[in-house]
């Protein structure tokens, strides 16, 4: 891999890891097609599976995403509503939605020790699916 896409790997992990502060769709996807990476279609040589792989960057949550989920919930009365986020990996979106100042608890399953060492949500407990979901019912 070329020093360049190295470093612009780097950075887009960086700016990942920052839950904070979201970046607009078009420039995600400029970002990610940039590395090779888009819609399941991956380019030969391209860094973006390893980036995946060593960083556990699985979703990337865009202001316009959360900006429309956090509409529709509260047009639904879903924000006041107690929730939990199951397969919440890292919980960026957990954390996004208790910034946006919904109830919601941050399940995994811990399967991924990537997420377990860098979690932008308390991670409540270690269950899998049907864990959180008897558990929490």
């Amino acid at each position: 891999m070329s020093t360049n896409l190295n470093e612009l790997c780097l950075t887009f992990v960086s700016e990942l890891e920052t839950p904070d502060k979201l970046m607009p769709y078009r420039e995600a996807l400029q970002r990610i097609q940039s590395m090779g990476g888009f819609a399941g279609e991956i380019a030969a040589g391209s860094p973006w599976p390893g980036l995946i792989r060593r960083h556990g960057f699985y979703t990337v949550i865009t202001e316009e995403f959360m900006r429309e989920l956090s509409k529709e919930m509260l047009q639904r009365r879903l924000m006041s509503v107690p929730a939990i986020e199951v397969c919440a990996g890292r919980g960026v979106l957990s954390h996004q939605l208790q910034k946006a100042g919904m109830d919601i608890v941050a399940i995994d399953n811990g399967s991924d020790e990537r997420t377990r060492e860098r979690s932008f949500a308390p991670i409540t407990d270690t269950l899998d699916h049907r864990q959180a979901l008897e558990k929490y019912r």
